[in-house]
Parts: C-alpha cells; structure tokens; sequence
C-alpha cells in the first residue's frame, strides 16, 4: 500500500505537468491557427482579384467596350474575357511579345473587322479604340493552333488565339483570329 502511495506522489505532478503542457500547446496553437487563419482570409481572393484602386473614366470604358465586342462577335467565343490570371486551357503559349496601345488598336481594328460584322465600321472603329485604351502597354500570349495556318501581317501574328492577360489586374482578354 505504501509503495501505491508513493507512485502515486510520483505520478500526480507528472500527469499535472503533462495536463498544463498539453493545455499551454493548444491554446498557443489555437492562437496561432487563428492568426493564420486571419492572414490567410485576407491574401486570398479565391480566384478573383482584388481591386486595389478605382478604375479611371477611361479605363471603365475601356472594359465596358471590350464587353461590348464580346457581345457583337459574329461567333460566340472568338472574343471574351475572364478573371486575371486564368489557366487557359490552350496554354503553354507558343510564344509572347508585348505591344503598344497604338499596335494593339491596329490589330484591334483588323479584329473586330473580320468578327464583328454586324456591327458598322464606325462602332467598330470607336470600340476599338475605346477598349486598347486601358493600358499603355500589352503583354500578348500566342497560341498557334494550327501551325500550317499561321497568318503573319505587319510582324506578329493574325491567327491562333492571343491571351492578353492581367489587364489592369483584373481579366485577361482571349482573342481568337
């Protein structure tokens, strides 16, 4: 009896000691878990990206005629836009090449020409214009789906699909020739 007495002297500080450790861990791990939890909600955007700053007059409009195009398209899906950043199911692009505003309203222009039919000339022409003046510059990804077909005018390419992405860090555009 004095020896069950003795082990459990022993005993009841360890298993007290293990109890606050045990206690001690999951409240620094709550707090932790809590902490990650609140950072992790605020650098996630689940897909979509967020809108750091207003858009300007200029670049709305911009955005309102590039969803204008989409809509005017003579066949569904040769223009459209989706959330920056996308994986594109045509990636990885053969090759990219940046454009300015003024290159990009050319081939823009050559674009909406050959796609947008129903549409007059004039209200081509201006939302053309309107639509490549959200950024000064362009990165286009070029995605040639037909090798054989590859239709080159003034340099770059008039064919495949090009993948304008991350414009003004809210959608990529699609442009299928």
């Amino acid at each position: 009896m004095l020896c069950v007495k003795m082990i459990l002297k022993t005993i009841k500080p360890f298993a007290f000691s293990i109890v606050l450790t045990t206690v001690a861990c999951t409240s620094t791990s709550s707090q932790k878990n809590t902490i990650q939890e609140e950072e992790t909600k605020e650098s996630i955007s689940y897909g979509i990206p967020r809108e750091e700053s207003e858009l300007t007059e200029e670049q709305q409009a911009a955005f309102d005629a590039f969803n204008t195009l989409q809509t005017s398209t003579d066949k569904m899906n040769r223009l459209y836009s989706t959330f920056a950043n996308t994986n594109h199911p045509f990636y990885p692009a053969d090759t990219n090449f940046t454009i300015t505003q003024s290159e990009f309203l050319t081939y823009m222009e050559q674009f909406v020409s050959k796609n947008c039919q129903n549409l007059s000339k004039d209200i081509r022409d201006e939302l053309a214009k309107t639509a490549v003046a959200a950024q000064e510059v362009y990165t286009v990804l070029f995605c040639n789906t037909e090798s054989e077909h590859l239709n080159v005018e003034n340099g770059l390419p008039s064919s495949g699909t090009w993948v304008i992405p991350n414009i003004l860090g809210r959608r990529d555009v699609i442009m299928v020739w």
